[in-house]
């Protein structure tokens, strides 16, 4: 056995000069970039097409990859396998996270505290007809609900947004069920942060 060869000189120089700009908290590290994503067994499993919710303490590294496959998406040349898990053989589209075309999480918890069960299924509903309308660049069926989309903005106006989604129920899902038959192969949202959800003062700030 041949013993490893030690980093040059401008080796050890650019893996300094990483280090210098990694940020503190891992997840941030991976939205800067994704060569800072180092796949583990438990990413595997995640990745299976059979698993609908990941769930993880605090640095379990769910986010990391959340963020690593928003990479992905943006930079097919990224896709590789994780452990037999071909990603570019996938579609990753992100559903909900922290990023400024989602709405904010103590809003999401204000709406939540004052809807009921089936106006959170309608908004969560639109959002994924939404979401996959610009992940496709399939547009949603003209309506009320469309109108909607197109006004949902900075204000984020949910009530108003899920009371559309309600109404437009049966042609949103039409207009789902089109989408899936056309598509030629997995079309994966993930969501991410929905447990940061509600922090707000109601909430005492947890």
């Amino acid at each position: 056995m041949t013993a490893p060869k030690s980093l040059s000189d401008e080796q050890r120089r650019q893996l300094l000069s990483d280090l210098a700009t990694l940020k503190s908290d891992a997840d941030d590290a991976v939205a800067q970039d994704p060569k800072w994503f180092l796949p583990v067994e438990s990413h595997t499993r995640a990745l299976r097409a059979e698993t609908l919710v990941v769930r993880g303490g605090r640095g379990a590294g769910k986010s990391a990859l959340f963020q690593f496959l928003a990479h992905v998406q943006r930079e097919p040349s990224l896709a590789r396998s994780i452990d037999g898990v071909a990603l570019g053989q996938t579609a990753w589209q992100e559903g909900h996270g922290l990023g400024t075309a989602h709405p904010p999480g103590d809003v999401l918890g204000l709406f939540a505290d004052r809807s009921g069960d089936d106006t959170r299924r309608f908004f969560w509903y639109g959002r994924l007809c939404q979401r996959l309308s610009l992940a496709t660049d399939v547009p949603l069926p003209e309506g009320d609900f469309s109108g909607g989309c197109r006004a949902f903005g900075s204000d984020w106006d949910l009530d108003s947004f899920a009371t559309a989604a309600g109404r437009e129920l049966g042609r949103l899902s039409g207009w789902m069920d089109g989408l899936e038959r056309a598509q030629t192969g997995p079309n994966v949202l993930t969501y991410d942060a929905l447990d940061r959800t509600g922090r707000h003062p109601r909430h005492g700030g947890t």
